[in-house]
């Protein structure tokens, strides 16, 4: 595959609407937003992640591309001529006799043609080839779900079992792949997951689809093992999150609920783009919840303890999925009872990915409603639960589940330091979110990024008031300052101006414990910043807590000016004082951005963008 990377700088255009090319394009690192503009104003349709393929768009009949494609951010784009796996089938109908061939073809692994006297017979289910037919079609709508064939015995009419069963319906369009998708137990778990996930990504991309499903068959042929593969990462942070090892097991001839059970799993799975399928999806979820629950009437005495396990996990996570946004309590209660039927056919020394995957989702929960009731004993057991479930993850393996885990241990360390006063237990949150971040980066997930250096900002922050650190309190100041190159006014004006607030609080204190009027008359401007914006969103509850604090930094500022004394500059003394052996480092100034074109209308990350309704 002949291939070429080109390197964009923050704003630069990489293709304009209206331009002629087809050219697949793989984004390596950073971002791309893909534009279009409407009545003289450009909206961002949607934001592409790394891995993921681009630029294929064009009006069929001018052959002109329909998007404007922008890096944001320092970008590396490599131009590709083919996907890893197999294309889409054509879907023009104008040989539907070819096309039915090709289905029989995937069907039966031989060509199917007169002249072939060994072709086994088609597959003779009707009603799943009139589905197939129905939902040939591209139907953006409906969420697409692919299936790989399974590997091992029967793998592929397992797989055809498995398409009849998801089906087509009003919410979901279920189509086939031949190709095999299987790693190497005995080689580098971890690795050989990256490859598939990014493989199937690009397919799914290219297909418009949204989840893809692969496994095998075990030697005994009685059960067949389902992972999922969708377009982006599982919020990890999330109780019920998904990964790439999950595994949701099923006997191979199932019927009735069991069906049910797949079809919720995978609704659960999925994560939508297009915000119609994930208004579609949240429907359909919830709808389809207590069908799959007299699954569990129907399991097999085969089924070994694990493979019991993989069904109450996966169940949970789909009533997980459903509690969101808003964390639903009563369903989070079904949950956790769900996960707690999991542990208890789960042992931490024969499955300890497993056990540890289900001891994650139940602190969670725990943790989530320790929160939320202000319980102290709820929020011990989170704390233990989370220790516990630290020691048995592979940090490489299963890096974001264990970053995952260190922020929350941070969350809970720091709330316990600021509520006791305990400097111990803050330095123990700040190497948590340190932790953390050493996985979740400021290039590959720039958003969870903001939240953890934002957590660390203010760990650091009541660590330095404790212990009257100017050093601490500036290396608090140097975090708000990076999440705020993150965090942007127009596309998240509520974290942007809680951003805004942090980093006003920080250079109060600082201010005050070098007498710096400098110092304070930022922290003003950073508070009058955020209460701008809550007042803008109707948010009276931060409006008043931040007036407050607004008040309390002008006050200190008109204390301290009659002394007139001299102090360092605030932004060069600042860029000097990070603590060592931290990892914020930034400098209080800002980056002026790149010179733009005297006669490029478009607007610049995060300026004058609306989202694209529709």
């Amino acid at each position: 595959m002949e291939q070429s990377k080109k390197v964009y700088s923050d704003g630069a255009v990489i293709f304009r609407e209206g331009e002629a090319g087809d050219a697949a394009l793989e984004l390596i690192s950073g971002g791309v937003d893909l534009l279009v503009k409407r009545d003289g104003k450009y909206a961002r349709e949607r934001s592409i992640q790394p891995g993921e393929h681009f630029g294929t768009a064009v009006d069929t009949k001018s052959g002109i591309r329909i998007f404007t494609a922008r890096a944001n951010g320092r970008t590396v784009v490599r131009i590709a001529q083919s996907a890893i796996l197999p294309a889409p089938v054509p879907q023009t109908p104008a040989d539907v006799s070819g096309l039915i061939a090709r289905l029989i073809q995937s069907f039966s692994g031989k060509p199917a043609s007169a002249d072939n006297p060994e072709r086994p017979a088609a597959y003779s289910n009707p009603g799943l080839l009139r589905r197939l037919m129905d939902g040939m079609a591209t139907d953006a709508s409906r969420i697409g779900i692919r299936v790989a064939r399974l590997s091992g015995e029967g793998g592929e009419a397992h797989s055809r079992h498995l398409i009849s069963a998801i089906g087509n319906t009003p919410e979901i369009q279920t189509r086939s792949i031949e190709k095999v998708l299987s790693i190497n137990p005995e080689a580098d778990i971890a690795q050989q997951l990256e490859r598939l996930a990014i493989a199937s990504r690009r397919y799914l991309n290219n297909q418009g689809a949204d989840l893809l499903i692969w496994g095998h068959v075990p030697e005994h042929g009685n059960v067949m093992h389902l992972h999922f593969v969708t377009h982006l990462n599982w919020d990890q942070q999330a109780p019920g999150a998904f990964d790439l090892e999950t595994t949701l097991a099923l006997p191979t001839h199932f019927e009735g609920a069991m069906a049910d059970l797949l079809r919720t799993v995978c609704l659960a799975a999925v994560l939508p783009l297009v915000p119609e399928k994930k208004k579609l999806r949240a429907t359909a979820l919830a709808n389809s919840i207590a069908l799959a629950e007299t699954a569990f009437e129907m399991v097999p005495p085969a089924f070994s303890d694990r493979e019991k396990a993989c069904l109450y996990l996966c169940y949970g996570n789909a009533i997980a999925a459903t509690a969101r946004p808003g964390y639903d309590p009563t369903l989070l209660a079904q949950a956790a009872n769900q996960y707690r039927s999991a542990l208890g056919s789960l042992s931490r020394d024969a499955t300890p990915i497993d056990w540890a995957q289900v001891k994650k989702h139940l602190a969670s929960i725990n943790h989530i409603e320790a929160e939320r009731n202000k319980d102290p004993a709820l929020l011990n057991v989170a704390q233990t639960e989370l220790e516990e479930t630290l020691i048995s993850v592979d940090a490489r393996r299963q890096g974001r589940i264990w970053a995952a885990i260190q922020n929350r241990l941070g969350l809970i360390y720091y709330r316990r330091g600021f509520e006791d006063g305990d400097t111990a237990t803050l330095r123990r949150a700040l190497k948590c979110f340190q932790a953390a971040l050493r996985v979740y980066t400021r290039n590959d997930a720039p958003a969870r990024w903001a939240e953890i250096m934002s957590n660390f900002a203010q760990a650091t922050q009541i660590l330095g008031g404790l212990l009257q650190s100017p050093d601490a309190l500036a290396t608090a100041v140097n975090a708000c300052l990076s999440v705020l190159e993150v965090r942007d006014r127009q596309q998240m004006p509520k974290l942007w101006a809680a951003s805004q607030n942090n980093l006003g609080s920080a250079l109060f204190l600082l201010g005050k414990q070098t007498r710096s009027i400098e110092r304070l008359e930022a922290s003003v401007a950073a508070f009058e910043q955020a209460l701008a914006i809550y007042q803008m969103h109707g948010e009276q509850r931060l409006a008043i807590t931040t007036a407050k604090n607004l008040d309390r930094a002008k006050d200190m500022v008109e204390f301290y000016q009659p002394r007139n004394s001299s102090q360092l500059d605030w932004e060069e003394a600042l860029a000097d004082e990070d603590i060592p052996g931290l990892t914020v480092t930034q400098t209080v100034e800002a980056l002026a951005p790149p010179d733009r074109p005297a006669d490029d209308d478009l607007p610049w990350p995060g300026e004058g963008l609306e989202q694209q309704a529709g």
